[in-house]
């Protein structure tokens, strides 16, 4: 037997549900029991040259821009405040991340808003403008 649901849902909890039954969802605003639908959540694609670039550079530079660029795609925004979810993600230390954090900004991936006593603000540039923005061949990445 199922455990007794609580009458009402708290705010954002579903109903419990049975296998062939639809799932609820409460809503506040009109209190009452609406259908569940799943939200996917889409990361948009990173560019390939932009990856290219932050894979040839040292340290933990490659893992933090990728955990950079699903952390935008998460929040729908290439601008962004980086938060202790970003140092989770890149697996890596907060000294490690942001010495990764210059270099990413050294090559001109991203650039950062530096303010004392709070935590950057990150902006993803898709399109380089630093040194570094052509390949050894070249050709403009």
């Amino acid at each position: 037997m199922p455990p007794a649901p609580i009458w009402p849902h708290p705010p954002g909890v579903s109903s419990y549900a049975q296998p062939g039954e639809q799932r609820l969802k409460f809503d506040e605003s009109s209190g009452v029991f609406r259908p569940y639908t799943r939200v996917e959540r889409y990361v948009r694609t990173i560019p390939f040259a932009w990856l290219r670039c932050a894979n040839r550079l040292p340290g933990s530079a490659p893992a933090v821009a990728t955990s950079l660029w699903f952390l935008a795609g998460v929040k729908k925004c290439s601008t962004f405040r980086l938060t202790a979810e970003a140092v989770d993600l890149a697996g890596c230390g907060r000294k490690s991340l942001y010495r990764a954090l210059t270099v990413l900004e050294n090559a001109g991936l991203i650039s950062m808003q530096r303010r004392p006593g709070a935590r950057p603000i990150i902006t993803i540039n898709t399109q380089r403008t630093g040194p570094g923005t052509e390949d050894p061949a070249g050709a403009p990445t």
